[in-house]
């Protein structure tokens, strides 16, 4: 069965007797929890956001025991029939990174089996309660708080500017409302992403918790449009692919990973589906990044730096005051795949890292392995000989022992005659440690 996108479905299982068109409400309940000691965290702040169209639930805040209950709405498709959506969780809190992070994606749940209470749908399993990672500032940290102007839910407030990234960020609640924690002392342009609208960037000089900023729509509200292709060649089991945009203060340089735009993707919604030309429309004022490949298709950007279009492209909207950009083509191949730890679509706990398991690639005379930490800091790297009869490859870790409450992501490289040819999955090989 071909892999989801970065944004699972939600399938929404509706009660009988509806019309077409009517509304149901459902009801999301979890609890937010330390993932280094499985306390409670209060305060925290969660939000569910369907990533076609930007919709967002209002912002839900946990309470003492670290409970919360978010409300999506969604239209009947008639009697008893279910309801495809992509939509995800995400959650911030002082002192703990935010989700999604640079190898956390955004919290995706299937609805299968709903709960009736007062004749609403309730649904909880255990991936809507959410652990979340402690941040290692030692410096004093504040929060900024404000709204849109234009009340767009489902925006991205990023303070840009900040000395390494992921800059400070947050997603807008209803009527435009956002709040963004663990803000170091700096002076920020807050600027704000959203498919299809423009707003003002704007200046605040952060020294002690900010609220009331306000930000501001661009006049005429102009957006842009960024094209492109991809080439793919030798792409194994995939046969199409996504193209995603990164604002430039969230992406990392050396992870080549970034946290996305809401529908700043093509195809827009649903399966990966480009294998040729692209389009995405309704891209905002900003400096961006362009990641091929990034979802698990089975398809990967070709890693070797020698041969054209296997470069990331970054670019700025507008560019000598144009808001058409063209980009130059990719080439995609085929991935190599993971099997343990993070062989799976949802982020793995173990209790420790004994071996990691990947598919052979039949071509290749050697291997390169690396273990990044959620931080962006390499833990570990190891070169292995490649191995011949197409066995899956077992290579035992004897790195440092890793830390209980922390996100991990390990990659894996084929090489042929010292060039590489081909990668593992940028969403696959993510762990946690756990006791």
């Amino acid at each position: 069965m071909k892999r989801l996108m970065l944004m699972a479905a939600i399938v929404l299982f509706l009660c009988a007797g509806c019309d077409n068109g009517s509304n149901v409400t459902i009801k999301i309940k979890g609890k937010v929890f330390s993932l280094a000691d499985k306390s409670a965290i209060r305060g925290a702040i969660v939000c569910a956001v369907n990533k076609a169209d930007g919709t967002v639930s209002d912002l839900a805040v946990t309470g003492d025991d670290g409970t919360y209950t978010v409300e999506v709405t969604a239209e009947r498709e008639g009697r008893n029939k279910p309801i495809n959506e992509a939509w995800g969780l995400n959650a911030s809190a002082k002192l703990f990174m935010s989700v999604p992070s640079f190898i956390r994606p955004s919290i995706a749940v299937t609805m299968d089996n709903f709960i009736p209470e007062d004749h609403n749908y309730t649904y909880s399993d255990a991936l809507t309660d959410i652990g979340m990672a402690a941040i290692r500032e030692t410096i004093e940290l504040f929060t900024v708080s404000g709204r849109l102007d234009g009340g767009d839910a489902g925006a991205m407030v990023v303070l840009e500017g900040c000395s390494e990234p992921p800059c400070p960020y947050a997603y807008t609640a209803k009527q435009g409302g956002f709040t963004i924690f663990n803000v170091p002392q700096k002076t920020y342009s807050a600027a704000a992403y959203k498919k299809g609208v423009s707003y003002e960037a704007l200046s605040i000089e952060v020294s002690s918790d900010t609220q009331n900023v306000v930000l501001k729509k661009k006049p005429g509200n102009v957006t842009g449009t960024v094209s492109g292709s991809v080439n793919i060649v030798n792409p194994g089991d995939g046969d199409a692919t996504s193209i995603v945009l990164v604002p430039e203060s969230l992406f990392h340089e050396t992870l080549k990973k970034g946290i996305l735009v809401p529908g700043l993707r093509a195809p827009e919604s649903g399966d990966c589906n480009i294998k040729g030309a692209y389009t995405i429309t309704g891209v905002p004022e900003g400096s961006y990044v362009v990641l091929a490949a990034f979802e698990n298709d089975y398809l990967v950007r070709d890693p070797d730096p020698n041969i054209a279009g296997t470069q990331i492209v970054h670019f700025t909207m507008p560019e000598a005051g144009s808001y058409e950009r063209s980009i130059d083509n990719f080439k995609i191949t085929g991935s190599l795949n993971i099997i343990s730890p993070g062989g799976g679509e949802t982020p793995e706990g173990l209790a420790d890292l004994i071996e990691v398991v990947f598919t052979d690639d039949s071509s290749e005379d050697q291997y390169k392995l690396v273990l990044y930490n959620m931080y962006g800091d390499t833990i570990w790297e190891k070169t292995i000989l490649g191995q011949s009869g197409g066995a899956d490859v077992t290579v035992a870790y004897d790195g440092p022992a890793l830390e209980n409450g922390v996100y991990y992501q390990w990659n894996v490289t084929s090489f042929r005659k010292g060039g590489p040819i081909s990668t593992s999955e940028d969403l696959k090989g993510i762990f946690y440690v756990t006791e």
